[in-house]
C-alpha cells in the first residue's frame, strides 16, 4: 500500500470504559487525525506515518498560552471548538498513558521569560520542559535541540532539525519514536526478502516476516475497505482505492472499523 494509517487516537475498543468528557476528547482527536490524514495523503504518494495525538498534544502546549483570536483558531484546527481550554492539558495528560511516546519541549530564546504558571502546566500536565536556548547561536541552539530529542527516544531519532533561524524567540518541538513487541514473536526463518512500496513509483526489497493463520476480516462498503484482524494486537486496512480513505475517513468510521462487527 501507498499510505500506512496507525491508531489515530488510544484505543477506541475501551472508550465504554472511560469519562464522557475523555471519550468526547478522544472522538475529536480522531476527527482532527482524519482531516489531517486526508489532507497530507492528497499531497504525496509516498507512505505516511502518521501520530495526530502526539501534534495534537504539542499544539495543546502552545493553545495552552494564547488567548482571543489564536486561541479560537487553534481550538477550530484542532477539532476542540467549546471545550475549556483549561481542562484540556488534564485529558491529554490521562490519553498519555494509552500511547507509546509522547514528549515534547517548548524551547525559549535567553530574552524570553515564561510564566512560571505556564512551566508549571507544561511539566505538570504536559510532561514537557522548557529550556531557554539562545538562537544567535545557531549552531549550539541546533546542538541543544538534538541533544534533547536523543535523550527523550534513547537514540532513536537522530538530526532532528538541521537549523535554525537567528531571529527566532519561541520554537516548539514534539518528538516521538515508536518500538513494537510482538506477542507472539515471528519466527526469523520464517523471513525473507520481499517488496516494499515506498511509494508509487520507487520498490526496495527488504525482509519481511511471514505468518500463516486463520483472521477475522470485516468489509466496509462506505469507506470501501476491508479489515484484517490480527493476533499481534493491531488492525490492516486493505483498501479498494488508496483514495478511499482520503474522502470518507472519520472517526465515527474509525471507531466502526475497529469495532466487533469482524467475521472469519
Amino acid at each position: 500500500v501507498s499510505n500506512f494509517l496507525p491508531a489515530l487516537s488510544p484505543c477506541f475498543c475501551s472508550l465504554c470504559s472511560v469519562p464522557f468528557a475523555l471519550q468526547d476528547l478522544i472522538s475529536r482527536n480522531a476527527d482532527f487525525g482524519a482531516r489531517l490524514y486526508r489532507a497530507l495523503a492528497d499531497r504525496t504518494d509516498e507512505n505516511v506515518l502518521l501520530c495526530p495525538f502526539t501534534l495534537s498534544a504539542a499544539l495543546t502546549v502552545l493553545l495552552s498560552a494564547t488567548n482571543g483570536q489564536t486561541r479560537e483558531q487553534l481550538q477550530a484546527g484542532l477539532t476542540l471548538t467549546g471545550l475549556e481550554a483549561q481542562t484540556l492539558p488534564g485529558g491529554f495528560k490521562v490519553k498519555g498513558h494509552q500511547i507509546l511516546v509522547v514528549v515534547q519541549v517548548l524551547s525559549g530564546a535567553s530574552v524570553v521569560q515564561v510564566a512560571s504558571s505556564y512551566l508549571n502546566l507544561v511539566q505538570t500536565k504536559l510532561g514537557g520542559t522548557v529550556q531557554g536556548v539562545d538562537y544567535t547561536e545557531a549552531y549550539e541552539a541546533v546542538k541543544t535541540i538534538n541533544h534533547w530529542a536523543l535523550e527523550q527516544t534513547v537514540d532513536q531519532v537522530q538530526d532532528f532539525i538541521s537549523e535554525v533561524d537567528h531571529q527566532t524567540q519561541l520554537l516548539l518541538a514534539a518528538v516521538t519514536a515508536y518500538r513494537a513487541s510482538f506477542t507472539p514473536p515471528f519466527n526469523a526463518s520464517s523471513t525473507q526478502d520481499e517488496r516494499f512500496y515506498v511509494d508509487s513509483y520507487h520498490v526496495v526489497m527488504v525482509p519481511m516476516m511471514f505468518r500463516a493463520d486463520k483472521y477475522l476480516l470485516a468489509y466496509d462498503a462506505a469507506v470501501k475497505a476491508g479489515v484484517v484482524h490480527t493476533h499481534l494486537r493491531m488492525h490492516c486496512r486493505l483498501l479498494t482505492s488508496p483514495r478511499c480513505f482520503r474522502t470518507t475517513l472519520t472517526s465515527a468510521t474509525w471507531v466502526e472499523l475497529k469495532g466487533p462487527n469482524l467475521n472469519r
